[in-house]
């Protein structure tokens, strides 16, 4: 009866291939432990490399006046389109910035693509050089991975984008993220409704959830811009309009109130650039650091990479924080 009993015991601790009909090759040394990452990565979603991607924050300037801390507010909201990032080895993420002139000029959308691919990879498109002067669209390589594209119209609102062709050119990019940056030309209006502003960004994430029933939303506020006392003055026997001193927009602040307020009720992810830059000291700061054009609206290529890599990294930090907690 001993006997069995200690049989019994050395056959259950015996390894598997000692009395396994078929062996099962030997691995190189260190390879099983390769094999077992990537079936704990895979149980979670992620694959092996998917390490929080380190950086250097790009660092605001030092003479900017009350600056506020570059992170999102609601980055919860993102989980779902983090979730993607993580399989895009095996299929395409899409990202979609839409906007104004700031992202017309094709300087901001081409860096956040720049800096978000270096943490997530570029291989799903092809190279290509984007300037003003060319389509900010990505050009799909048919391997999967990120994919980030820009549309931007000079001088439009949200209405713009509220057009049911545009809206299906949109969709036919298939974000998985959209990010929202405009508000510079509401707040140039002669009077601003908050309520009707709130309203027209309620229809058009409605729409647009239609359109891409598991797109998620990035709000950008806008940065800050002047406005400019215009006077007419009789010059040669004509008059003209002369643009006077320029000063802050006052209206700044009500846009962004609106879209903060609009969040935090809808739960969409917010990247508050005119906090960051310094509220209502924002349009000195820019001013003063040389970052801002002439015309006191728009930005140099300083500015505009600067707030760029600032955008991406504030992404990228959630993105990080994301991996950890899994």
């Amino acid at each position: 009866m001993k006997q069995t009993i200690v049989l019994a015991l050395l056959l259950a601790l015996a390894p598997c291939d000692a009395w396994a009909q078929d062996s099962k090759p030997t691995l190189p040394q260190g390879e099983d432990d390769v094999r077992v990452q990537l079936h704990l990565t895979k149980l979670h979603g992620i694959h092996v490399g998917d390490a929080p991607f380190k950086f250097v924050p790009t660092p605001i300037p030092k003479s900017f006046i009350h600056a506020g801390a570059n992170v999102l507010v609601n980055p919860e909201a993102l989980i779902p389109f983090f979730n993607k990032v993580a399989e895009r080895h095996d299929r395409s993420v899409r990202v979609v910035q839409i906007g104004d002139s700031h992202v017309r000029g094709h300087i901001m959308p081409r860096e956040v693509r720049h800096r978000l691919g270096e943490a997530w990879g570029e291989e799903a498109m092809t190279e290509a050089e984007i300037t003003y002067y060319t389509s900010a669209l990505a050009t799909e390589t048919g391997v999967p991975g990120f994919v980030f594209s820009a549309m931007g119209q000079n001088g439009v609102t949200l209405s713009y984008y509220e057009d049911e062709a545009v809206q299906e050119d949109i969709a036919d990019l298939r974000p998985d993220l959209l990010i929202i940056s405009l508000g510079t030309n509401e707040s140039h209006a002669k009077t601003i409704d908050t309520e009707e502003y709130a309203q027209h960004l309620e229809l058009f994430l409605q729409q647009m959830r239609r359109l891409c029933p598991e797109v998620q939303f990035l709000l950008t506020t806008p940065p800050g811009s002047h406005v400019a006392e215009n006077r007419r003055v009789k010059r040669r026997g004509r008059w003209v309009t002369v643009a006077g001193k320029q000063t802050p927009n006052p209206h700044t602040a009500e846009i962004v109130g609106c879209q903060q307020a609009f969040a935090a009720t809808h739960h969409i992810a917010l990247w508050n650039l005119y906090e960051l830059a310094g509220g209502s000291f924002a349009c000195q700061n820019w001013t003063a650091s040389k970052l801002m054009a002439t015309d006191g609206v728009h930005f140099t290529t300083e500015g505009y990479t600067l707030q760029a890599h600032l955008l991406a990294e504030a992404i990228l930090d959630e993105w990080n924080k994301y991996l950890t907690q899994l």
